[in-house]
């Protein structure tokens, strides 16, 4: 059995990982990239993506195959053990305001979702509702998501 405290590699990296790919990004905002930059550009942006990801994780792997690492500690105890507190206290900010973005972008692409989900109702019965309730609605459904979770 797999104790409770601890995640194995499949739902502590690759469901969590495929889940953030295939979230706000991939279902809601590449329509919008492709048609603002193109298909050849948003290609080469997917592809620029691709390898700084690729980067990451060879050197992620690299750093945490080639030292003791507390089983207990997270990313920013391995940044800073290895690469010393400069650079492990600036890439942790980062990571921090990465996750922080993240979960901000997750919270926009859930309302957003719903309004095209309210839209389509709307629409599909004859009715001329654009979705939006009133000028900052999306701000304040974002809020509450937020609020709630």
């Amino acid at each position: 059995g797999q104790d409770a405290g601890q995640l194995d590699t499949l739902h502590g990296v690759y469901l969590p990982c495929l889940q953030s790919i295939l979230g706000v990004i991939l279902f809601l905002r590449l329509t919008h990239i492709t048609s603002q930059s193109g298909t050849i550009f948003t290609t080469l942006i997917i592809l620029a993506s691709t390898t700084s990801t690729l980067l990451t994780w060879s050197s992620l792997s690299a750093i945490v195959t080639n030292g003791q690492i507390d089983s207990s500690s997270g990313p920013y105890y391995i940044l800073s053990r290895t690469l010393g507190a400069d650079i492990g206290c600036s890439l942790a900010t980062l990571y921090y305001l990465g996750n922080t973005l993240s979960g901000s972008m997750f919270a926009l692409g859930a309302v957003e979702a719903l309004q095209h989900s309210v839209r389509a109702y709307y629409a599909r019965w004859g009715y001329g509702f654009s979705g939006h309730l009133f000028r900052w609605d999306q701000q304040v459904m974002s809020a509450v998501v937020v609020v709630s979770m």
